[in-house]
């Protein structure tokens, strides 16, 4: 079982009752207030001290949950959100996959003679990249930046070439 304190919090609120202020009335140690803030348990004297200066019941200052109802939750949650984050890493890959393979298939179909010194600037600048060093997002980031690398110089061969005809 896990206390919750929330409905406490309220009345302080509601009542313009600073927290010290309680703690001197009800004569409860500052771990006490420290260990309600924290919701932890606290001994039932210290719960019916704050009663009796608040002038209220129990359950109207604490709420008590299922702590395994809690934990399934969180549980839930996290893998709720993990499932989401596995999806969109695994539709960013997919999405560099798709895009790698028609980056592929546009340069077989392109003369290659033409573009060998585009390749060799690529191997150049991965040459000069630490991989072992980058995180997977990091990696990608520098893939497509030499990907982009080549497609400028290629897009630049390609209307050179034109305006020279």
């Amino acid at each position: 079982m896990a206390a919750n304190y929330n409905k406490l919090w309220k009345i302080l609120i509601d009542r313009n009752i600073r927290k010290e202020d309680l703690r001197v009335a009800a004569g409860i140690t500052t771990t006490a207030m420290a260990k309600l803030g924290r919701n932890e348990t606290v001994h039932m004297d210290i719960l019916l001290k704050i009663c009796k200066v608040l002038d209220c019941q129990i359950e109207e200052i604490v709420e008590i949950t299922d702590d395994t109802v809690d934990k399934a939750k969180k549980i839930k949650d996290a893998n709720d959100d993990i499932k989401k984050i596995n999806d969109i890493l695994d539709n960013t890959t997919s999405f560099h996959h798709r895009a790698d393979s028609l980056y592929e298939e546009l340069i077989k179909n392109l003369d290659y003679s033409k573009y060998i010194m585009a390749a060799k600037i690529a191997k150049g600048m991965a040459g000069k990249i630490p991989f072992k060093q980058l995180s997977f997002l990091q990696k990608r980031d520098v893939f497509v930046m030499i990907r982009e690398s080549i497609s400028a110089y290629i897009l630049n061969e390609l209307t050179g070439k034109e305006e020279n005809k």
